[in-house]
């Protein structure tokens, strides 16, 4: 990116709290500040035009020497930002704070500068910033050494300092250890990993037995000990175990709560957990438990620890592809229109500041929604788009291209049809490991839409049905009805009703 491009995209990318943090900033600054006339400018760009900059302030003193000044605005838009969220990240106040504790010292403060040392100290160990609290330890050390001519006890101090800073250092290597094996949890997850054989499921199964998930009880770190719990929710979620993994949700979100200080500092974890719950208590039909989650999620938004353009993107993407979600697993979707319109918005801003995997999901579920409320053709616009992504590994892109295939079926795009299936027949040929119910619907859609003969369909409809529940009996397979209920669909065929009142029917009666 340019840095002209990452100008235009900081400015247009202030909130209304930002904007006035970096005024304000500017407003301390003596003389002339051409970057302000610059901002303006800029600010009323669509898109950025050097030359068009070089126009408008041609008789300007300050155009000769156009990159300086771009350099300073971005230098105090930058600045304006530290300031605003100083406060609300406690890492970014201690930083600041250890800024004055230096000037402090530097004027032979040393009480002053000492008593400050102590408060920040404090606080880094409540939110458990071990980087943090070894920099405060190594001023300490200096301000020791300075005081040692007038104490006595400067050598116990400074031993019961350097005891402290080994006690720290083991306590981050802990940190560190129960980040890592997370991390290697969740990229089995985001990978897409599916668990349908004994081999993949002791690979899974071995995680569980790792000497760091033996020794939860004695884990000191607070932070460690979430990482260690969420590596559990993860594992038991690739393992299709719910209710060990609501054990283990649970367990987590007692000790945000019991530890409201460390939400700041892991607020990524903290979504996501409830993330992990909203499914739990979809799936369970908890209808109001599933809401009044979703709800709490939205409200972080006004949470200072969330007031960042990045933690908000996440929290769109979470609660609106977890709402989406819900009303698919609870046939809600006479609801979908109301909600669909609101979150596309949300989509339409944020795009192309999700991840790929979370635009594909996300044009998964508007799609779902939308075939689940009767939108048939807007259901067809997004699986396009999935469609054109590519690549076979995710099992949405698989979902998609059978849904697909129904989608234009229920239009009675019946010349098109023969074309669409040996594409999509194409396209799981060229896959090395294709699923049983896979196979099993192609070969039916095959007989069922593409067969001149329409007296057997409920004969084709009752050996589709058994051959899934032959397929689903695997425990590792099961997860493919929460992105799409084939049964529900083959219920809505045989007694002619719509996908929404079929899976309505099917919850009804489990």
């Amino acid at each position: 990116m340019k840095p002209s491009d990452l100008l235009f995209d900081i400015i247009h990318s202030l909130n209304a709290q930002e904007e006035a943090s970096f005024l304000n900033v500017a407003s301390l600054q003596q003389g002339d500040k051409n970057y302000l006339k610059l901002y303006e400018f800029i600010k009323e760009m669509e898109t950025y035009d050097e030359e068009l900059v070089k126009k408008r302030f041609g008789n300007e003193v300050f155009i000769k020497h156009l990159p300086s000044e771009k350099n300073q605005l971005l230098h105090q838009l930058l600045k304006g930002l530290r300031q605003r969220y100083a406060q609300d990240n406690v890492a970014s106040y201690i930083k600041e704070q250890l800024k004055n504790v230096q000037v402090l010292f530097n004027k032979s403060l040393y009480k002053l500068a000492r008593r400050e040392l102590d408060r920040i100290k404090q606080l880094a160990y409540e939110h458990e910033l071990f980087f943090a609290i070894l920099e405060i330890i190594d001023l300490e050390r200096i301000i020791i050494d300075i005081e040692s001519r007038f104490d006595d006890n400067s050598v116990a101090k400074i031993k019961m300092l350097m005891e402290e800073k080994t006690q720290v250092m083991r306590l981050l290597g802990i940190l560190n250890r129960y980040e890592a094996f997370y991390l290697k949890c969740t990229d089995l997850l985001t990978d897409g990993m599916v668990i349908n054989d004994a081999q993949k499921e002791e690979q899974i199964l071995g995680l569980l037995s790792d000497p760091l998930m033996q020794e939860l009880t004695a884990i000191e770190s607070k932070r460690a000990k979430i990482y260690a719990c969420m590596s559990q929710v993860v594992i038991y979620r690739l393992l299709l175990k719910n209710e060990e993994m609501f054990h283990s949700i649970t367990a987590v979100l007692d000790l945000f709560e019991k530890n409201e200080a460390l939400i700041a500092e892991m607020p990524r974890i903290y979504l996501f957990v409830h993330g992990f719950l909203t499914r739990y208590y979809a799936l369970g039909g908890q209808h109001h438990l599933t809401e009044r989650i979703i709800d709490k999620m939205r409200a972080l938004a006004d949470n200072p620890a969330y007031s960042t353009h990045d933690l908000q993107v996440r929290l769109f993407a979470g609660y609106a592809s977890d709402m989406l979600m819900f009303l698919s697993y609870s046939g809600q979707y006479s609801r979908s229109p109301e909600v669909l319109s609101e979150i596309i918005k949300g989509l339409e801003r944020y795009e192309d500041k999700l991840t790929p995997d979370e635009n594909l999901f996300f044009n998964y579920t508007v799609a779902v929604n939308y075939y689940g409320c009767g939108m048939l053709n807007k259901t067809l616009f997004y699986l396009n788009k999935i469609m054109n992504t590519g690549g076979g590994k995710k099992e949405v892109l698989r979902i998609a291209r059978l849904l697909n295939l129904i989608v234009h079926y229920e239009l009675n795009n019946l010349d098109l049809l023969p074309y669409l299936y040996k594409s999509v027949r194409r396209f799981f040929d060229q896959i090395e490991t294709v699923r049983p119910y896979e196979v099993q619907f192609l070969d039916f859609f095959k007989k069922y839409v593409l067969s001149k003969r329409k007296s057997n369909h409920l004969e084709l409809l009752g050996e589709l049905e058994r051959d899934l529940m032959d397929a689903f009996k695997n425990p590792y397979m099961r997860y493919v009805l929460e992105y799409f209920d084939f049964f529900a669909w083959i219920d809505a065929q045989r007694h002619h009703i719509d996908y929404a009142e079929a899976l309505t029917i099917k919850k009804q009666t489990v």
